[in-house]
C-alpha cells in the first residue's frame, strides 16, 4: 500500500508542477476589460466622456483644448490627491480638487502640438481619496499635421487639408445663383466622403465634392451653391452661416465652414 501511494505521488507531482509553472495566457481584450472593470469599481467621479479625439490639427496651430465634465454621484466628498499626464505636451486646468456629493465640475485638457507630427494618444490620470491606482483615466487623441509640408492647404479638418475654411459669395439677389469652391487634399489614411449635416443645413444651400469620395493622398474640390431664389426672408441682408460637415472625425468646431453673403432684393 505504501509503495502504491509513493508511486501515485510521483506521477501526480510533475502534473502539479506543470500546472503551477504554466502561465495563463489571456487575449488583450480580456485583459483590457479586467483593467477597465477595476477602474470602474473604484470610480468616484462619473465623467460624461473619457475620450476626446481632437481630429487633425496643425503643428503651428497653437494649443487645442477640450473639456471633460464630471459629477460626484457618491454620498461622500471626493478629494483629488494628484493629477498626472503622460506627456509634457498635455496640461490641464481643474475646477476644484474637493468635490462635495452631487457637485459638478470639469477638467480642461490643453494639448500643444508643436514638434509632435503624426498621430498621438495622451492620457490624464486622476488619483483620489488616497488610492494608489487612478480613479479615472482620460484620453486625448488626434493627428498632428505638418503645416510646412502643405503650404497650399494650411487648414486642417480631420485628415483633410483645405486652402480655406471661409468663403464669401459677395452680393447675391433673387435672380442670381452663385457657387464657390474650396480646394482640399486628403492627408489621412482612409477615404473621405464629405456631406453637410442635413438637419443643420438649409435646403437652399447645395453641397458636393468632386470627386464624391476622396481617397488618401487625392485632391478634391468642394463646391457650395446658394440657390438665391429659395432664401427665406429672415436670411436677407448681410449673413454669416456655419456649415458643419459630416464624414470626417473631428470636433464640430473643427469641421465647419464659414459662409458669408449679402442678399439684396434688387441689384443695382
Amino acid at each position: 500500500m505504501i509503495r502504491f501511494l509513493t508511486l501515485l505521488a510521483c506521477c501526480i507531482a510533475p502534473l502539479v508542477s506543470i500546472q503551477a509553472q504554466s502561465p495563463i495566457m489571456l487575449p488583450k481584450h480580456v485583459l483590457d476589460s479586467i483593467a477597465q472593470s477595476r477602474v470602474a469599481k473604484s470610480e468616484l467621479l462619473h465623467f460624461d466622456v473619457l475620450h476626446v479625439d481632437l481630429g487633425g490639427i496643425t503643428d503651428d496651430g497653437g494649443i487645442k483644448s477640450c473639456e471633460f465634465n464630471f459629477v460626484n454621484n457618491k454620498l461622500d466628498t471626493v478629494k483629488i490627491d494628484r493629477i498626472t499626464t503622460s506627456c509634457g505636451c498635455l496640461t490641464f486646468m481643474f475646477s476644484d480638487k474637493v468635490i462635495p456629493p452631487g457637485s459638478r465640475g470639469k477638467l480642461i485638457a490643453r494639448y500643444n502640438p508643436t514638434g509632435h507630427i503624426g498621430p498621438f494618444e495622451q492620457r490624464i490620470n486622476l488619483y483620489a481619496c488616497g488610492s494608489s491606482t487612478p480613479s479615472a483615466v482620460l484620453k486625448v487623441t488626434g493627428r498632428v499635421l505638418d503645416n510646412a509640408a502643405e503650404p497650399n492647404y494650411p487648414y486642417a479638418m480631420g485628415g483633410l487639408r483645405l486652402n480655406t475654411k471661409s468663403v464669401s459669395f459677395g452680393d447675391i439677389s433673387k435672380v442670381s445663383t452663385k457657387s464657390v469652391t474650396i480646394s482640399c487634399i486628403n492627408k489621412g489614411d482612409v477615404q473621405v466622403k464629405l456631406r453637410p449635416y442635413s438637419h443643420m443645413t438649409p435646403e437652399w444651400i447645395h453641397f458636393r465634392t468632386i470627386p464624391e469620395i476622396v481617397q488618401p493622398g487625392e485632391k478634391a474640390v468642394i463646391e457650395i451653391t446658394i440657390m438665391s431664389d429659395q432664401i427665406p426672408e429672415r436670411y436677407y441682408g448681410s449673413q454669416s452661416l456655419n456649415l458643419i460637415l459630416d464624414g470626417i472625425q473631428a470636433r464640430p468646431s473643427d469641421k465647419s465652414l464659414l459662409l458669408q453673403y449679402v442678399y439684396k432684393e434688387k441689384m443695382l
